[in-house]
């Protein structure tokens, strides 16, 4: 798992997880890494560290692959992109669609 996080996010990053040991080391990085211990709660009120926004997120893509029966593998960047896209994008995209082709 550290080889993909290393590779994928940007040095610097916050970095929000549950107290799983795979992520034990991300401190020994470049990262801020925060933890929630879920034995006892899902949001530290000391540092409001929790999991909450990315599992909402894997649970919104999920709903989404099972609505269109999956994803061919040679589409599934293309997917991604437009998936996220519209998820960040929610409550304005009219103005994101116009953003993109405004001409300067």
């Amino acid at each position: 798992l550290l080889p993909i996080i290393c590779t994928q996010v940007a040095n610097n990053s916050v970095i929000w997880t549950d107290e799983h040991r795979s992520y034990s080391n991300l401190r020994n990085y470049n990262f801020t890494h925060g933890t929630v211990c879920h034995k006892f709660e899902f949001v530290d009120n000391l540092n409001g560290v929790n999991t909450q926004a990315v599992e909402s997120f894997n649970n919104c893509l999920k709903l989404e692959i099972k609505r269109r029966k999956g994803i061919l593998t040679n589409n599934r960047e293309i997917f991604l992109k437009e998936f996220l896209f519209l998820f960040n994008n929610k409550g304005n995209l009219l103005e994101a669609v116009l953003n993109l082709i405004k001409i300067n």
